[in-house]
């Protein structure tokens, strides 16, 4: 077992840093790390040879329609959503005919995170 020593945190609203700031907090040393897996663990996550894996398709259909108008958690739950809904396997082993996949997220945030749009790139 480890204890967390915590980490200077920024005041990125004021631009100053946790030590200059009018009040000093730290956060933990793992904060604002997002995990998103294809699956949980010890299940199998599904690719389609030509247009790659159920869990990549889902995240670039979801993100080119909302990515710069939803919350990242709510983008993530709809990626899941997605998987979970629109995709099944069908292979020739019947094993493996039939079966479903969904995602798992494992979110540290502690802030809300939303992407803008690249003002540098074309449409």
């Amino acid at each position: 077992m480890q204890l967390d020593e915590g980490a200077n945190a920024s005041d990125t609203k004021r631009g100053k840093t946790a030590a200059t700031a009018d009040t000093a907090y730290k956060i933990p040393t793992e904060a604002d790390f997002l995990y998103a897996f294809s699956c949980p663990p010890g299940y199998f996550s599904f690719r389609n040879g030509k247009q790659g894996s159920w869990f990549i398709q889902a995240i670039t259909k979801v993100f080119k329609k909302h990515g710069t108008n939803l919350e990242i958690m709510q983008l993530l739950t709809r990626v899941n959503q997605t998987v979970a809904m629109e995709f099944e396997s069908n292979s020739q082993n019947k094993d493996y005919t039939g079966k479903k996949q969904i995602p798992a997220i494992v979110s540290l945030l502690t802030k809300d995170l939303y992407f803008t749009r690249n003002r540098w790139t074309e449409d």
